[in-house]
């Protein structure tokens, strides 16, 4: 008997040495909030939450571009007592990286915290990193944005009663250069929301908020001096700037910014307007992109920036109801359609309880665009992770709705597509037969899988 069971013993490790080694442990929490990096030698560094030895510590791997991990085991980034929740990570001018998270649990003061790595995982401040603040409640909004001296600027919101915007801005080493605990960059009685925060492009940083006025909200945009003082007008614009007063703020190619929103009952479409660091409009009205489209369906649109100072708009179209259609449109410099007045679709569904969920957009240096998105398959507790290329001239490499990565789970988080010439890397959570795991993919724009079907794991 002892020799069968040696003989099994000696068969599994044959077959777990031929496979590809993947961090296989007993956790009760493993949390995956689609947070990743980009390093300077091309690689993708894939950051998630999971409980080793009864405590919750934020873990990494780095990832090549045909989507080999890079060491041979997960590292940790944060190790601490309790539970260590990521909030962002941001890559540094010095080539490093900085993760903000938020350190809470039984007997443990809730705080703000931040810690700097290398691109081989080594922490860089200290073993427990920095205290930015603490007290107060949890994280409703965060931003964190690279200053010019290798630190960043973190930037978020509080809920439970909380009414202010903090701002903190670290050096290289992890020194704050504003007042302990961080300043309050904006505030309301009432309630105030963080939308975003961008770099002034000149070592200072720009805060987008929005206030309650009334029944409707409006926008707000500071400019802080890397000292922390207010820089031009306070607000930068007026509340007339924009149609709607309220709108989003994104950083274009051309280190120039984009104000916009998507209103389709009031103004017909995206509505876009362009501003420079010292809050003067560079257009002499805002543009509106006819969109025969009503966008208000569970899927938030999304806009990035494209390499020729363009952008990408992606978008859920319910203006047929039932029937449902996921939508990218290219626009160009001048903010002109480049892929035809309608954009290109990429699926189609007829909504039920729901079709598409978690709709990512990742735009290649050349101008193409990956989606990624899921879809409730025949089976209501299965869900479907697709993927869908546009070429540069519009094309779309697959017909509508796409090709599967995924097709047989019934839990799929936070799938995020990382574009780079002339392939996709995917990364999702997922929980199969009791079993949860952050996988991997990687596509060709071909559509050839360069890992096992179904994806592979990366931690299980």
């Amino acid at each position: 008997m002892k020799r069968y069971i040696l003989l099994a013993l000696i068969l599994l490790a044959a077959m777990f040495a031929a496979a590809q080694e993947v961090p296989l442990r007993k956790a009760w929490k493993l949390d995956w909030k689609g947070t990743y990096v980009r390093s300077t030698d091309g690689c993708v560094i894939a950051l998630w939450e999971d409980t080793d030895a009864g405590d919750t510590d934020i873990w990494a791997q780095k990832i090549n571009p045909s989507g080999v991990p890079q060491w041979t085991e997960p590292r940790i980034i944060v190790s601490a007592l309790g539970l260590q929740e990521i909030a962002g990570c941001v890559q540094t001018t010095d080539n490093n990286f900085v993760v903000l998270y938020e350190q809470s649990g039984r007997d443990i003061e809730q705080s703000v915290r931040a810690q700097k790595f290398s691109s081989n995982g080594q922490r860089l401040w200290g073993d427990n990193g920095v205290q930015i603040s603490s007290g107060g409640g949890a994280f409703v909004e965060t931003s964190l944005v690279p200053n010019s001296i290798g630190g960043v600027y973190a930037v978020y919101g509080r809920n439970y009663g909380f009414h202010d915007v903090i701002g903190q801005n670290l050096d290289s080493f992890g020194n704050q250069l504003w007042t302990a605990g961080g300043i309050v960059l904006a505030s309301h009685p009432n309630s105030i929301q963080l939308d975003s925060a961008v770099s002034d492009g000149e070592g200072g940083l720009i805060v987008n908020v929005n206030k309650p006025q009334g029944s409707i909200r409006y926008t707000e945009l500071t400019r802080y001096s890397p000292q922390g003082t207010v820089l031009g007008n306070n607000p930068m614009l007026p509340q007339s700037a924009f149609p709607g007063l309220r709108y989003s703020i994104l950083q274009d190619a051309s280190g120039g910014y984009v104000l916009w929103n998507v209103n389709t009952q009031s103004y017909g479409g995206l509505i876009l307007q362009r501003m420079d660091s010292s809050g003067n409009l560079l257009l002499p009205a805002p543009v509106v992109v006819t969109l025969s489209a009503n966008t208000g369906g569970m899927t938030p649109p999304l806009l990035k920036p494209v390499s020729d100072s363009g952008l990408m708009f992606c978008y859920e179209d319910t203006s047929g109801y039932p029937d449902v259609y996921l939508k990218v449109l290219r626009l160009n410099a001048s903010y002109e359609p480049v892929w035809g007045s309608a954009g290109v679709q990429i699926a189609s569904g007829v909504s039920s309880d729901w079709v598409f969920r978690n709709l990512q957009l990742a735009v290649t240096d050349g101008g193409a665009a990956w989606l990624s998105f899921v879809e409730k398959g025949e089976d209501e507790t299965i869900q479907v992770l697709k993927t869908q290329y546009v070429s540069l001239a519009g094309n779309l490499s697959w017909a509508d709705n796409g090709i599967v990565l995924s097709a047989s789970n019934p839990y799929i988080e936070m799938p995020v597509p990382v574009a780079f010439s002339d392939r996709a890397m995917f990364l999702w959570r997922d929980q199969l037969e009791m079993q949860n795991a952050i996988r991997r993919q990687v596509l060709s724009t071909g559509g050839a899988a360069f890992l096992e079907l179904g994806g592979a794991p990366l931690v299980s």
